[in-house]
């Protein structure tokens, strides 16, 4: 059975624009729904109104526990990294996919995301799939946006974009021109360009009751997560040019 029901991405959307949308099998979303109902949700630190399971963790404090409760979501997600004809673009240029995170969140009315962008642990492309026990509408806000950010860097002595370590390695100012305002559906996936950091992301304010779930998977290469200096030093930056170390705010 096909899971997603594209067999190729749309390249223009994904490397114009930064996103592509694909059509998901509902089984899917019934069986991550099926262990989502069942967490124990907490508050996010970072992000008011905004909870995660409990063994959730920002990427630079994961630890083996982590793995081992995301299991079950990686189970269900990575029969489509591997089998799906959608993404035989990067397993043929790149190879497959070996480095997959799952993040959930639970958003309720009034909570947002500013914009951001998620490409810090060094993933390649983001699948984002939602599971709302009721069908989301305009009205119930809580839209995905995807935009272009021309002004990518804060300093422009640090080579990293977004970077600012105080408010969570994020924080994207200037102008950001909108592609898309999207509103959540089961039957959607979003595929994120993770790789990119012209392409930032936010999730406008849930204006209802309705919880928002989301659950994201971050996919990429073994080889650039174990290379990452910021997973790799439990939550410091090492500046490669000075040696000095930052403590990150998570």
């Amino acid at each position: 059975m096909k899971l997603l029901k594209q067999d190729k991405p749309n390249i223009r959307s994904y490397y114009g624009d930064g996103y592509d949308v694909v059509d998901v099998d509902l089984s899917v979303i019934d069986h991550l729904g099926s262990y989502i109902l069942q967490e124990n949700f907490s508050d996010s630190p970072l992000h008011p109104g905004i909870s995660q399971p409990d063994w959730d963790a920002d990427y630079t404090n994961i630890t083996k526990e982590f793995y081992e409760a995301q299991q079950k979501y990686i189970d269900i997600l990575k029969p489509l990294i591997e089998k799906e004809n959608y993404f035989d673009y990067w397993r043929t240029l790149r190879g497959p996919f070996d480095e997959l995170i799952v993040s959930i969140n639970k958003m309720d009315k009034g909570s947002k995301m500013d914009w951001h962008w998620d490409g810090f642990d060094g993933s390649v492309l983001q699948l984002m799939l939602y599971v709302n026990l009721e069908e989301r509408t305009r009205e119930d806000g809580g839209f995905l946006e995807v935009g272009v950010s021309y002004e990518p860097m804060i300093n422009q002595d640090d080579p990293f974009p977004h970077w600012s370590p105080e408010t969570g390695l994020n924080k994207v100012t200037g102008h950001v021109m909108s592609k898309c305002s999207y509103v959540p559906k089961n039957d959607k996936a979003i595929i994120l360009n993770n790789d990119n950091p012209l392409f930032v992301h936010r999730v406008t304010e849930c204006s209802t009751d309705k919880p928002r779930y989301s659950v994201l998977l971050q996919c990429g290469y073994k080889t650039l997560w174990d290379g990452n200096s910021l997973k790799n030093n439990g939550g410091q930056y090492k500046d490669p040019r000075t040696g000095m170390i930052t403590k990150l705010n998570l």
